[in-house]
């Protein structure tokens, strides 16, 4: 979960089950942070900006002036599934999903 250990009386594990226990329709996440507490996401991959960022040094070391080098956008993306969430709600994912995604260990409290 989301470590928000800096809000009073912040407790991760009955923020888990509260949301396992309490969500009625289907919820989204777009980062690693929030996915957690969401059905499904397609979560950026952070390791791009590095192979860009990478790229990017290699090209200036190489002459290219940086302001010719144009601004990116994030090309790679993950699927992460909170399947336990998904069985709380009855919702069956297709296997094709099944078998391209990561998925939310409720138990653990983190991404598998």
């Amino acid at each position: 979960m989301t470590d928000c250990s800096y809000i009073k009386g912040w407790n991760s594990k009955e923020v888990g089950n509260f949301i396992l226990e309490n969500t009625k329709i289907i919820t989204g996440g777009a980062s690693d942070n929030d996915i957690v507490h969401a059905l499904l996401g397609r979560i950026k991959m952070g390791e791009e900006q590095g192979w860009w960022a990478g790229k990017t040094a290699l090209k200036i070391l190489n002459g290219t002036p940086p302001d010719a080098i144009p601004v990116a956008t994030n090309k790679y993306s993950k699927l992460i599934l909170n399947m336990k969430l998904a069985k709380r709600m009855g919702i069956v994912f297709p296997m094709e999903l099944i078998e391209e995604a990561g998925f939310v260990d409720n138990d653990e409290e983190s991404l598998q």
